[in-house]
Order: C-alpha cells, then structure tokens, then sequence
C-alpha cells in the first residue's frame, strides 16, 4: 500500500481537521453516527483518498454534490487551500447541524 492520503496535510491543516472532528463527536445532534475513534479514517482518510485522481487534485473549483454531512468536502477544503469548495445538499438536518457551529470554528 501507499502512502496515507494525510501524509501531505501540514500542521495547521492536521489541527483545523482536528477541530472539525471534535465539533462533530460534540454536537448533540450530530451530522454522522461515526464520531469516536474511527473518525479520522472514516471521514478524513476516506475523503482524501480522492486527490489519488488527478483531475481533483488539481482542480481549482470543487462541488461536493450530496455532502450531507460535509464529506468530503470539508476535508477537500481544507487539503486544497487554492480550490473553491462549494457543498450542495437537500439533507436540511445535516446542513442546519453545522450551521450550529460556531463561525470562527467552521
């Protein structure tokens, strides 16, 4: 096997990550039922495993049609610091969830 799809996140974006998963496990309605230990592989590992496509890796706009909970999504808009990152989902509860969130958290 390769090299872990976070091997190439620096420091600040590891902790920004990091945050978003602590705010997940946090909220009491949360927008996933995986927010304990297998976190980071579910939603942060899986998520990037994309970039291994190099079309997304490269791309400068990104929709995550679907994003429901903000995966992967948030994860790309993190990863890809140059790419505009828009989510476009129908599921209300899940948007309204992260919408709870505080501003300077999101």
């Amino acid at each position: 096997m390769g090299e872990r799809p976070t091997a190439s996140l620096s420091p600040a974006q590891r902790r920004s990550l990091e945050t978003v998963l602590e705010l997940l496990a946090a909220e009491r309605a949360s927008v996933s039922s995986v927010v304990d230990e297998r976190a980071w592989r579910v939603h942060v590992d899986d998520s990037l495993t994309g970039l291994e496509v190099p079309e997304l890796r490269e791309a400068r706009r990104i929709a995550d049609v679907g994003a429901g909970a903000g995966f992967p999504g948030l994860v790309l808009a993190v990863a890809l610091l140059a790419a505009v990152t828009a989510w476009v989902t129908l599921a209300t509860r899940r948007a309204d969830g992260w919408r709870a969130f505080p501003a300077e958290k999101r």
